[in-house]
């Protein structure tokens, strides 16, 4: 045993950080649906700066420049498809703005499609969970359409960098927080596959992230320090 397995048989002795895979998040805006998967309305946190925002236990993920989505949550652009809004530099000329305007909305529509194409997948495989159907049924049946016809896509929009999930009316937990996903995530990420290694963490057998979550640590960066890192063509 390691030093890093050490600590996390510690932290998970301990009982006060996420299991393995998964991350405590804030997510300001959570779209409520019915089980058709109607939109129902949104809520969205609006917790003063300097205050904790309330945090959800959702699958951990990671990316830099590649196309990952998260596992029921994302941020405007992936989960409804909201292409970023790019400032123009001066002196820009107008074909040039207008090309990178489309490698921007080309991007954003494969993320999209992405996430879309990951809540199909983990709908496929539990197909009795009410909660991860319901969310397709939103796309499916022109919920984001629904969306921008309410009054509140201008908080949407406003709030677009940020973290979407979804929430089913009446239930408590968001669809992030689902039960199911921590056996999606054990089965991905745990079972004996070949192309498999010894995680240098946990311990266990498992497919190696190619990139690793950011973690916080007393004296490193705000935006949390890696576990492992180093120059590309070091």
């Amino acid at each position: 045993m390691n030093v890093l397995q050490a600590l996390c048989d510690y932290s998970q002795r301990k009982g006060t950080l996420p299991p393995t895979g998964y991350t405590d998040k804030a997510i300001p805006c959570v779209i409520v649906i019915n089980d058709q998967g109607r939109f129902v309305n949104l809520e969205y946190d609006e917790t003063p700066k300097g205050e904790t925002p309330r945090k959800y236990r959702v699958v951990s993920g990671s990316r830099s420049s590649n196309i990952s989505p998260y596992v029921f949550y994302d941020t405007g652009e992936y989960l409804l498809g909201i292409v970023p809004e790019k400032k123009s530099k001066a002196g820009e000329s107008p074909e040039k703005q207008q090309e990178k305007q489309k490698k921007v909305e080309a991007a954003t529509k494969k993320k999209h499609e992405s996430f879309l194409s990951q809540c199909e997948e983990i709908a496929s495989r539990y197909p009795a969970n009410k909660k991860f159907a319901a969310v397709c049924s939103f796309y499916k049946n022109g919920g984001i359409l629904q969306l921008q016809n309410d009054a509140c896509w201008k908080i949407v929009k406003k709030m677009q960098a940020g973290l979407f999930s979804f929430r089913l009316q009446g239930d408590l937990e968001i669809v992030a927080e689902d039960g199911d996903l921590q056996v999606y995530v054990q089965s991905k990420n745990c079972g004996l596959q070949r192309g498999e290694s010894v995680c240098l963490v946990t311990g266990k057998k498992c497919i190696p992230v190619v990139v690793s979550n950011a973690i916080h640590v007393a004296g490193g960066q705000a935006s949390g320090v890696r576990l492992v890192s180093f120059q590309t063509n070091s």
